[in-house]
């Protein structure tokens, strides 16, 4: 079993509609990492410790918001990995997808007076076949 564990730049979030005190985030790409390949990812699993809670971010008064998802993060990924990515061929490597991190940070910075932050998350890459992953 072949694990690849790393920063994921080719996603990226976006807050979309803000409703009371939680802004909802949706996954997008800018489209330039995405391209044909030899994959087809099947399934995206989340395997944060705490599932609920993606961060905090602030507005231009200092109030907190909860950050949370408009769907669930497995859907919004598959979605993505689906929509974006295309098989070259018919002989292709179907991978599972493990969502191992995700977190958003943000820190005021004096000098602006400004909310500044950013978005990591990593991944695992696990290849389905004769050995598949033990969950």
């Amino acid at each position: 079993m072949r694990i690849l564990i790393f920063l994921f730049p080719m996603v990226m979030l976006f807050a979309s509609i803000s409703f009371g005190q939680d802004v909802v985030f949706e996954l997008r790409s800018n489209g330039e990492y995405f391209s044909a390949s030899e994959y087809q990812y099947i399934e995206v699993i989340d395997r944060r410790k705490n599932k609920s809670d993606i961060g905090v971010m602030f507005d231009s008064n200092g109030k907190k918001h909860h950050v949370k998802f408009k769907g669930s993060l497995e859907k919004e990924a598959l979605d993505l990995f689906q929509g974006k990515v295309t098989t070259t061929s018919n002989t292709f490597h179907r991978i599972q997808v493990h969502v191992m991190e995700l977190e958003l940070n943000e820190q005021l910075n004096t000098a602006t007076k400004l909310y500044e932050g950013g978005v990591q998350m990593k991944l695992s890459y696990f290849l389905i076949g004769k050995a598949d992953p033990i969950l």
